[in-house]
């Protein structure tokens, strides 16, 4: 079984790819449904794996960045030598 058939946003993706304009309440509703999701940490992985925009893990495209950064994560943009 693939951990997405497990996530408990399944069939409600519109909510994980706001646009700029979206309103945080709609965020929040992202950020709720990822609260208590069995496979939170396995959909977060993926993100930064694949450097996913929307909303992966309770985490937003720039709070994902952040992360990276922080930890290390960021790798050179290809073509940068």
């Amino acid at each position: 079984m693939n951990w997405k058939d497990e996530a408990r946003c399944k069939g409600q993706l519109d909510t994980f790819f706001p646009d700029e304009r979206t309103e945080i309440q709609i965020i929040k509703k992202a950020r709720l449904i990822c609260t208590g999701c069995p496979v939170k940490k396995k959909c977060l992985v993926e993100a930064i794996r694949l450097n996913e925009v929307g909303i992966w893990g309770g985490m937003t495209t720039k709070q994902r960045d952040k992360y990276k950064k922080e930890n290390g994560l960021v790798s050179e943009p290809k073509g940068a030598r």
